[in-house]
């Protein structure tokens, strides 16, 4: 294995350590809980992986390793993780250690591990919300920007965005979600079934001070910096700062969908 397979050999290595580094710096015991190895122990038995221990041998003890473990459970499955470990290490080639800048993880980059990993899961949150809007305006107001002027308030039943398709992969609610919900999910796409179908602009009116401009700018950078987390393209830092900055602009663009659900089509979401 060569210089472009040593370059994701150390971002998986940078990812392996991460991950150790956080279950093993609380996230097993939580908060107040047994923080003993026994305790963890039972957790990755529990996970189905097997306890690794490092002997002391002038102390004569063991004592409990994270990494060690998810080590050999990944060695289990027939990878020869020493020959990967090898070829991946860190002296191997002269160049810049590019995995390690490409995963944005590593011992030395613990924090940014989890705030690049809970923005990912917070798109996805706010991806989900739209999809769930999408389906429900198509259920309960099937006839888009031509729906009567005057509507009861309907409030969205949970059966509609939880409903499952049959064993023909269809769906009822409504059945037009059989083709449209694979569009759907692509930001892109869903934005242009929201705008044509039921003249609504997925981005929130209000953020900060940002013109309606900076707000389209900001929605589509954060899609860039997912992106590039989800997929290993490229170094990325995210501050706690910029973290809370793309909480708060989910939770205006999720006030904003359902204002104007409501206010347009009356319905609550």
């Amino acid at each position: 294995m060569q210089n472009i397979a040593w370059v994701v050999l150390r971002q998986i290595e940078a990812l392996r350590e991460s991950v150790a580094l956080t279950l093993n710096g609380g996230a097993i015991v939580g908060y107040g809980r047994d923080a003993s190895d026994d305790h963890k122990a039972t957790w990755l038995v529990e996970q189905g992986v097997t306890p690794a221990y490092y002997h002391y041998v002038n102390e004569n003890r063991d004592v409990l390793s994270i990494s060690s473990s998810i080590e050999h459970a990944v060695d289990c499955h027939g990878i020869d993780l020493l020959r990967v470990k090898l070829a991946g290490a860190r002296s191997r080639f002269g160049s810049s250690d590019l995995g390690f800048e490409r995963g944005s993880t590593g011992w030395d980059r613990f924090p940014n591990f989890i705030t690049s990993s809970a923005l990912v899961r917070l798109l996805g949150a706010m991806e989900q919300f739209e999809i769930d809007v999408l389906k429900a305006l198509l259920h309960y107001r099937p006839a888009g920007k031509n729906s009567p002027v005057k509507m009861k308030l309907v409030i969205a039943d949970m059966t509609v965005i939880s409903e499952q398709p049959d064993e023909n992969g269809r769906y009822a609610m409504p059945a037009l979600w059989s083709w449209i919900k694979k569009p759907a999910e692509n930001a892109v796409e869903r934005r242009k079934l929201l705008k044509t179908v039921f003249d609504i602009d997925c981005y929130p009116q209000v953020f900060g001070t940002k013109t309606n401009k900076d707000i389209r700018k900001y929605y589509q950078d954060l899609y860039e910096q997912r992106n590039a987390v989800a997929h290993g393209r490229a170094r990325v830092d995210v501050t706690l700062a910029a973290y809370c900055e793309a909480e708060a602009f989910v939770l205006a663009l999720v006030i904003h969908l359902s204002s104007i659900c409501r206010q347009k089509y009356k319905l609550a979401v």
